[in-house]
């Protein structure tokens, strides 16, 4: 190539790496001042709006309390809802819908659980052995005898989501007919509803 061709060459290039370089600055600046200009007040809202990312808890995060709840006097419904919302750990800030959050639940005196109008005796408990004429069903004055520790769990069991952490929530639900636990070295709190 003869020099004048070279010369012509180098200085198109430096033309292009020129243009490129500016057009890259003015993006930058466009950028600059549109994350940090302030929105204006006007009727229709903020010009620019900055986008947050969300933090997601991750499975080694979760930090799980205990509770103890009293269940004397308390009616049936409102205890398992709280309950419930406890398991799942409604309260929570950090809160997901696809990790397991809640806390451990310890429920004492379930045999002195009550219910509302007169279901001790309108409320049944049904019961299939999967033969033909198999259905048994059990009042829930007689249940409360028998296994009070079953009327809470499964008054829980119903409250929770149906999905597969249910089995893992049930888990940490921990029910027992008497005012004493097991579970003294857990440090567990005391929950009032």
């Amino acid at each position: 190539m003869s020099e004048a061709k070279v010369k012509n060459v180098k200085k198109n290039t430096k033309e292009v790496t020129k243009k490129v370089s500016t057009t890259k600055v003015k993006a930058e600046t466009k950028t600059v001042s549109a994350k940090t200009k302030v929105a204006s007040t006007s009727k229709k809202g903020p010009k620019f709006v900055e986008k947050f990312s969300t933090k997601w808890i991750k499975s080694d995060d979760i930090k799980r309390l205990w509770y103890v709840i009293d269940a004397e006097d308390a009616i049936l419904g409102r205890l398992a809802s709280k309950v419930a919302s406890l398991l799942i750990g409604k309260d929570k800030i950090n809160q997901v819908n696809n990790l397991d959050c809640g806390d451990y639940v310890i429920v004492l005196n379930s045999k002195k659980i009550k219910v509302t109008g007169g279901k001790e005796l309108k409320k049944m408990y049904y019961h299939h052995s999967g033969y033909m004429g198999g259905l048994k069903e059990t009042r829930f004055d007689m249940m409360i005898k028998r296994k009070p520790n079953f009327i809470i769990e499964k008054a829980v069991e119903r409250m929770l989501p149906q999905n597969k952490l249910k089995a893992d929530r049930m888990a940490r639900l921990f029910v027992y007919d008497g005012s004493e636990h097991k579970h003294e070295a857990q440090k567990p709190v005391d929950y009032k509803l």
